[in-house]
């Protein structure tokens, strides 16, 4: 792991890079080493950054379309594909973004002063907002702070009530118990529908009461029917909280026969 590379990944900050794009960048800078190459496969990316495999090679050929790394694809001895290798390229976040002019920074002054000398009073002394954009003793940028030049983000209006807080928890403790299902997918999947804002949470749950008490009375009758609990994720792709119907109750005793009227077993 290369504390710089992550660093500069972190702070990165530019127009041209999506905060998905960042997010896949930051994992590549968790496996840089010091020569700022990385090599993790693709479904490491994926499970790091909770993102599909589609997305990640999406957001890796955007990486590499502004510049900021170079991908290059291996093989093994045998022929077989071997996980890209992944050159990060820490300088081209000041050659590429088009706001380095207004920072104080550029390459043909390196220590700070723009052609409009910003940062430097008309009487050559230096000024102190033009410290507060030069290069510190170790040489690393001390770039000034700006007033950000994106609008506020303004608070979701949501179609649906608001999720409880817990509503993963809620989920997973509600949804029948299967063998190896995986808690984590079911969890992205229900992170998804709630960001979505189509469906109620109560819906949800009210749907999957149902299942689980239909899963719950067929294994009781044979624990093999465990094997017929479907998948959490599966179940919440699926949409099935929308046909799931309350058990019907079996009938405890006799019906009375229009024959005769006597009461017999009801079938």
């Amino acid at each position: 792991m290369s504390i710089e590379a992550l660093d500069w990944a972190f702070k990165l900050n530019r127009t041209d890079v999506s905060s998905t794009m960042k997010l896949v960048l930051l994992v590549l800078a968790d496996f840089a080493g010091d020569e700022d190459v990385a090599f993790p496969r693709q479904t490491t990316i994926s499970s790091r950054s909770m993102l599909t495999r589609e997305a990640v090679n999406k957001n890796l050929k955007k990486l590499e379309g502004v510049g900021l790394i170079k991908a290059t694809g291996r093989t093994h001895a045998t022929g077989a594909t071997r996980s890209s290798e992944y050159k990060l390229n820490m300088l081209a976040s000041s050659r590429h973004d088009p706001r380095d002019t207004d920072r104080g920074v550029n390459r043909d002054h390196p220590q700070g002063v723009n052609d409009n000398h910003r940062g430097e009073n008309d009487d050559h002394t230096r000024s102190d907002r033009g410290s507060q954009g030069g290069v510190n003793d170790d040489h690393t940028l001390n770039l000034p702070l700006e007033p950000s030049e994106e609008p506020p983000i303004k608070n979701r209006v949501r179609k649906t009530r608001p999720w409880p807080e817990d509503y993963r928890q809620q989920f997973w403790a509600l949804y029948p118990k299967k063998p190896g299902d995986s808690r984590k997918e079911a969890w992205a999947k229900l992170d998804k529908i709630e960001r979505e804002d189509e469906v109620e949470f109560d819906d949800i749950m009210a749907g999957l009461k149902h299942y689980a008490d239909r899963m719950a009375a067929e294994v009781r009758l044979d624990r093999k029917n465990v094997k017929f609990i479907a998948a959490a994720v599966v179940w919440l792709n699926q949409a099935r909280w929308e046909t799931e119907q309350p058990v019907a109750p079996k009938p405890t005793g006799g019906a009375w026969s229009a024959v005769n009227g006597k009461r017999v077993t009801a079938i």
